[in-house]
């Protein structure tokens, strides 16, 4: 439980290990008694997100929760499709007569289609599919609406997030993401978002391109007129 939460880089700590196969001293942390669970979560709260963690969690809650699944997707019409689809045979039905007839083990069928996908290219196609998800989630967290295109995100730590936004011109579709602690403001579309969000705060140095000088946007502040979340 709570696995899921890793893979958007909030750290997790437990107090039980053994119910669930997932590697524990990486990106979930665990405790034997309430001193240790005690350090473990500070040392939790001011450790830097990387990469390498959000990948691990991506790669351990699917192995866990999709490791014995098969994609029919073919059969589904539409992604918000929720009636019953009209019956014919998925492309994987072999596949499937294999599993359930068979008694092939679907876990090691996927493990053995996924090595037979592998090539040296693997490692940053991860990373740049990742990225690209995670600035997605940004997007929706803070505006409430679903991205379907990727887009460059420029990051800048800053020493407060009040008052209006600088003057200037952004090239067309830049967007900025400031962070000051467990605040943000994400400039986008004309518009400004203010919001408090560890979770974001967390990720954006990770998915984004950081910037050290100030830039300007010409971009208006609403962020007042936005509420806290």
């Amino acid at each position: 439980m709570g696995a899921e939460l890793s893979r958007v880089g909030i750290p997790l700590l437990a107090g039980f290990r053994g119910t669930t196969p997932f590697a524990s001293d990486d990106f979930i942390q665990w405790a034997s008694d309430r001193e240790e669970y005690g350090r473990k979560l500070e040392a939790l709260l001011s450790r830097p997100l990387t990469m390498d963690l959000v990948a691990g969690a991506f790669r351990w809650y699917s192995a866990y929760h999709l490791g014995r699944s098969v994609l029919l997707g073919d059969l589904i019409p539409s992604g918000g499709h929720d009636g019953l689809p009209e019956f014919r045979l998925p492309e994987r039905h072999r596949v499937l007569e294999q599993l359930v007839v068979g008694g092939q083990d679907a876990f090691e069928w996927n493990l053995q289609r996924l090595r037979g996908r592998q090539h040296p290219d693997s490692p940053i196609e991860e990373r740049l599919a990742l990225s690209r998800s995670l600035r997605r989630i940004i997007h929706f967290v803070l505006t409430g609406a679903l991205e379907d295109r990727d887009f460059d995100l420029t990051v800048q730590q800053v020493s407060s997030i009040d008052g209006a936004v600088p003057g200037g011109q952004d090239p067309l579709g830049a967007r900025r993401l400031e962070v000051c602690g467990n605040e943000v403001r994400y400039l986008v579309g004309g518009r400004s978002y203010r919001r408090y969000s560890p979770m974001v705060a967390r990720l954006a140095p990770v998915c984004g391109q950081l910037r050290e000088e100030p830039m300007s946007t010409g971009l208006t502040d609403h962020g007042a007129d936005d509420a806290a979340a």
